[in-house]
């Protein structure tokens, strides 16, 4: 099994932290990065973004 893309809260409070496996390119400035996922990282991303759970009216 493939590491699939997490979300976490940043243990400082600011933010959160993605875990992204199967990188496959990285650039970063100091107000940006780029990078470049697989498509299978590409999916898991989707999936870890879209909510399991409809919202509460």
């Amino acid at each position: 099994m493939t590491d699939q893309p997490t979300i976490t809260p940043n243990p400082n409070g600011d933010g959160v932290i993605l875990h992204l496996p199967d990188i496959t390119y990285l650039d970063t400035q100091a107000w940006s990065v780029d990078i470049g996922l697989t498509q299978e990282g590409l999916d898991g991303l989707r999936a870890a973004l879209t909510p399991t759970t409809e919202p509460a009216p």
